[in-house]
């Protein structure tokens, strides 16, 4: 496994960066204020979202491991 990690570096720094951003996107409940109405920025803290951000991080572990 670690020769696969250092092998693939990169895509697990990528795995823990969009955990980290599902996380923030829980924690803060908000992507921002925009001031045209019904922007696509405004979904991206929804549930289906995270819960897509979370697929895509596990994908990107289970690749570098």
């Amino acid at each position: 496994m670690g020769k696969n990690l250092r092998k693939n570096y990169f895509w697990f720094l990528l795995a823990m960066e969009t955990y980290g951003l599902g996380i923030l996107f829980i924690l803060k409940h908000s992507a921002g204020t925009f001031t045209p109405p019904g922007h696509v920025l405004e979904f991206l803290d929804d549930p289906p979202f995270i819960f897509l951000l979370a697929m895509a991080g596990t994908l990107a572990m289970v690749y570098a491991l």
